[in-house]
């Protein structure tokens, strides 16, 4: 049996409750995962929590939202990393976020530090897919132009101008993007 269809029946089994075929799973990604969450946490410091507890807490949502079918199209290897590593750049994130404000404000990085903390090359492209999945969820035109130009920082007012509707359709719009975004994003 390859190596494909290995995952493929694990990912099965996983759904289906099988505690060995998680095992399995956590022991063929656990070092990619700890290594992505090593590279996004960087030089951050370390509370509490660190690279391998974000890799372990990210696999555990994984695990729940996929056994409570939050996955449908989850079939093979290659959707399985693309998955695990978005969900590991959000914890990773979120943790370095809680660290930052942990600190006082005389512990703050010094300018060498800030100067290095650019995105890693993993970290960019897993965001570019985040955010192409995010704007395919849309399904529609004219909410990804609506939600293109809020991110962009225009005003409701601005972006009715520019797609030719009223303020208040552009506002049903955001609200319809924020429902379908945060069932996305959420847990």
């Amino acid at each position: 049996m390859s190596d494909q269809e290995t995952i493929s029946q694990w990912l099965d089994q996983l759904k289906q409750g099988d505690d060995q075929a998680v095992q399995e799973l956590w022991d063929r990604f656990r070092k990619r995962q700890v290594g992505l969450a090593r590279k996004l946490l960087g030089d951050a410091p370390r509370g509490a929590a660190d690279e391998e507890d974000v890799a372990l807490s990210a696999f555990k949502s994984f695990c729940v939202r996929a056994a409570a079918g939050k996955f449908p199209v989850l079939e093979d290897r290659g959707d399985l990393w693309k998955v695990l590593a978005t969900i590991t750049v959000r914890k990773a994130s979120r943790l370095a976020r809680r660290e930052r404000r942990r600190r006082g404000p005389g512990e703050s990085p010094d300018v060498g530090q800030v100067s290095d903390d650019s995105p890693s090359p993993e970290f960019d492209i897993v965001s570019k897919q985040e955010i192409q999945r995010l704007f395919d969820l849309l399904g529609d035109d004219l909410l990804r132009q609506v939600a293109y130009r809020k991110l962009e920082g225009e005003s409701n007012a601005e972006i009715a101008v520019a797609i030719g509707k009223s303020v208040p359709t552009v506002e049903r719009k955001l609200r319809t993007i924020r429902e379908l975004w945060s069932a996305e994003v959420l847990p």
